[in-house]
C-alpha cells in the first residue's frame, strides 16, 4: 500500500482491491483500511464525478499495476479522528510532455482548515520524485473561492480564464 504522512493526515493511494471494495460498498472499504465508518458530505456535482471517476481508476489501477498511485483515487484521513476526509488524485502517469492534472474533494465538515492544501502540498512533494513530471494542472470553477485559495497556496498561477473556469498550472523544477 502507497502512503504519505503530513503532521494532520495520511493520504493511501488506493489499490484494486481497495477499489472494487469501494465500487461494492463505501462501508466494506472503510472497513478494510479500519477507518471510522462515516460518509463524507460533498456537493452533489462532486459526488457525482467521482462516482464517474471509479470505472477510470479501475481500469488504469488495473492497466497499471506497478505505477497505479498516478492512476487512482487517494483517501484523506484525518490522522487525529482515524476518518476519511476527503480524496486527491491524479489523471494519471505524467504524459509525453510531462503534464498531468489532479484533483481533490474535502468533506463539506473539514474544509477551511487547512487540509485540502496540505493534501495537494503533500501529493506534490511525492510526485516530484518523478522526473519526467513538468507540470501539474488543476481547474476549477471561477466562484470555488476555497479552491482557488488552495492552488495559490501551493504556488499554481493561472494558464487560462473564461467566464466559468480556471485553469491552474504549477511547473516543477528537477
Amino acid at each position: 500500500m502507497v502512503q504519505i504522512i503530513t503532521p494532520r493526515l495520511r493520504l493511501i493511494a488506493l489499490d484494486l482491491r481497495h477499489l472494487r471494495l469501494l465500487r461494492q460498498d463505501r462501508t466494506c472499504l472503510l472497513q478494510a483500511l479500519q477507518l471510522v465508518n462515516e460518509d463524507l458530505i460533498l456537493g452533489q456535482e462532486m459526488a457525482e464525478e467521482m462516482e464517474k471517476s471509479l470505472d477510470f481508476w479501475l481500469l488504469n489501477v488495473e492497466s497499471h499495476p506497478k505505477t497505479y498511485a498516478w492512476y487512482t483515487r487517494w483517501e484523506i484521513i484525518l490522522t487525529a479522528e482515524n476518518r476519511n476526509i476527503g480524496s486527491i488524485g491524479f489523471n494519471g502517469f505524467p504524459d509525453k510532455q510531462g503534464d498531468i492534472m489532479v484533483g481533490y474533494a474535502i468533506d463539506e465538515r473539514y474544509q477551511n482548515r487547512g487540509f485540502a492544501t496540505e493534501s495537494l502540498k503533500a501529493l506534490i512533494d511525492w510526485a516530484s520524485t518523478e522526473e519526467t513530471l513538468k507540470t501539474i494542472s488543476a481547474e476549477t470553477y471561477m466562484d470555488n473561492h476555497a479552491s482557488n485559495r488552495v492552488l495559490k497556496k501551493n504556488q499554481f498561477t493561472v494558464s487560462l480564464e473564461n467566464d466559468q473556469t480556471i485553469l491552474w498550472v504549477k511547473s516543477i523544477s528537477a
